[in-house]
């Protein structure tokens, strides 16, 4: 009996001995091949915005900042605006329009847009159709153009309903290593079709020369930060980081948010989602030309947002 008991207690001990170096590996393992998250976007009118209702509490100072950058079509004769979204005006019926939101514009202190870039359809958003740079109205498909300029639409004048827009779906997957670098990779489903799109990490950070933290969109993962999506609306996203997004950088810059911007102008603004104090030319139908900057709103849209450091609100 007592041999019995002293073969049980070394097995249990040689056993627990195993365990050590197993437990350790496994530690050896995730460390060598990283901290994985997967994160799931949530389709947006607008940076931590879903019709006028911010989504998660960013950073101090920050809190429930959001803005809109979509609006509904107001069709009456002389209207210089679309009418703004709303938790009241939420209809997945609506037609979605360019607008300027008035709190982003002092948040920055942007100069506003032209009244004649506000109130388009998405659809109709002017566009670069000339090798001078100016943008206009393109005609729709299957206008039968005397020569290849203006560039015709690439694809029917179907307009783009609220519904459809917030359909949108994706994923991000996120895998940090031990060197300080990671690897992203994104799929999306339910974009607009043949719609191109940026990739913008929302960073909680301080400007040169300031002393006060600010929010700055910027290309995620550098050049290219480009989507194209298919016929079907699918599209991915792959990119290596010099930092982890999960992780504070050196000098305490967070990223917020990774926003998802759909650019109805088919224009890419270099490292960020627009242009906004630079005065670009237009050359509408009757022939008048006019300079105008090109805010959020007016040209760029954000479609999905990825929460990465920030918590959602409850509602």
């Amino acid at each position: 009996m007592n041999m019995n008991k002293q073969l049980l207690a070394l097995t249990v001990t040689l056993c627990l001995n195993a365990l050590v170096p197993m437990a350790q590996a496994d530690k050896d393992n995730q460390y060598k091949h990283g901290r994985v998250w997967k994160i799931e976007g949530r389709a947006t009118t607008g940076p931590n915005d879903v019709c006028g209702v911010a989504q998660w509490q960013l950073p101090a100072p920050f809190g429930p900042a959001h803005f809109t950058f979509l609006g509904e079509y107001d069709p009456r004769p002389g209207a210089t605006d679309a009418i703004k979204l709303s938790a009241d005006n939420c209809d997945p019926s609506i037609l979605l329009a360019t607008t300027v939101d008035a709190n982003f514009q002092a948040f920055f202190g942007f100069p506003d847009a032209d009244e004649r870039l506000k109130n388009l359809p998405l659809q109709k958003v002017w566009k670069i159709a000339g090798f001078d740079g100016v943008r206009s109205p393109l005609p729709a498909f299957g206008t039968v153009p005397a020569n290849p300029l203006p560039a015709t639409s690439s694809r029917n004048n179907k307009a783009i309903l609220l519904g459809d827009w917030l359909k949108a779906k994706a994923q991000l997957k996120i895998q940090c290593y031990q060197n300080g670098t990671a690897v992203v990779d994104a799929s999306f489903k339910h974009l607009i079709p043949n719609g191109l799109y940026g990739i913008y990490g929302v960073w909680k950070t301080k400007l040169p020369g300031s002393n006060q933290p600010t929010f700055v969109p910027v290309a995620f993962g550098g050049f290219p930060h480009l989507v194209t999506a298919g016929d079907n609306g699918e599209a991915a996203f792959t990119r290596q980081l010099n930092y982890c997004p999960k992780d504070p950088t050196p000098d305490g810059s967070v990223l917020m948010l990774v926003d998802l911007a759909y650019h109805a102008d088919g224009i890419t603004h270099g490292a960020f989602p627009f242009t906004p104090a630079g005065q670009v030319k237009f050359l509408a139908e009757d022939g008048s030309a006019f300079e105008s900057p090109e805010p959020p709103g007016t040209v760029t849209h954000v479609q999905m947002g990825f929460p990465i450091n920030v918590q959602p609100l409850n509602r």
